[in-house]
């Protein structure tokens, strides 16, 4: 499993991406670009992964999942931001799951984080 804050790079600088509006579908792009295109992605908003610490570079994107990157994506640039730094996106690569299967995501230790159980 891959995941973390989503962070991008606008000219030179590292940001993050609000997640105000943040869904799954913009996540299954991330995870395309990231080289997982089959995995189900979970999306997070929030500081699941951490506050951000620099800019907040997006903000209302939207993708609709034909998209290969998260450039592609409608978004509205850091001009247009106002955003928590504790609302950033997140995302988490993550295998299909099976009935039963239960996981603790999101924690900054093993022993804490968010309990995810499949139905």
């Amino acid at each position: 499993e891959q995941g973390g804050r989503v962070e991008v790079c606008v000219n030179g600088v590292w940001g993050s991406v609000c997640g105000e509006g943040w869904d799954t579908t913009d996540a299954h792009v991330v995870c395309k670009q990231m080289g997982f295109p089959d995995l189900e992605p979970i999306a997070y908003s929030g500081d699941d992964f951490g506050v951000a610490t620099g800019p907040v570079v997006y903000s209302d994107v939207d993708c609709s999942g034909w998209e290969n990157y998260l450039i592609e994506c409608q978004k509205n640039n850091y001009l247009e931001i106002t955003c928590s730094y504790a609302t950033v996106a997140g995302v988490l690569c993550a295998d299909d799951c099976s009935d039963g299967d239960i996981r603790l995501v999101g924690g900054e230790t093993r022993s804490e984080g968010t309990v995810e159980i499949c139905i």
